[in-house]
């Protein structure tokens, strides 16, 4: 599932009562981010013509700044995509730094 905070996140499961670990979706071909195909979609989040990346490493994020809402849906392929690409990476506490 697909959600959108200030980024979109690929949310991938709860870690626990208070987080979830995820994934974070950007435009931004730098910082060695992964540009995911169409495949990877079965819903994609925007009409946007800039192609989507995955920032490279697994993301643990605050349940406490929901509401969420879905906005796309990475398909099987993508999922598998992902999964192979963060292999190795430890996951990381993502801290809102904005009062």
């Amino acid at each position: 599932m697909i959600i959108i905070s200030f980024h979109p996140i690929i949310y991938l499961r709860e870690d626990n009562i208070d987080y979830f670990l995820g994934v974070m979706m950007t435009h931004s071909r730098g910082f060695g981010n992964i540009k995911l195909e169409k495949h990877h979609f079965q819903q994609k989040i925007d009409k946007n013509s800039k192609p989507s990346f995955i920032v490279k490493n697994y993301l643990i994020k605050r349940q406490e700044w929901a509401p969420f809402n879905k906005v796309g849906q990475l398909s099987p392929d993508g999922i598998d995509f992902l999964k192979t690409c963060l292999i190795g990476t430890d996951p990381q506490l993502w801290r809102n730094l904005n009062p």
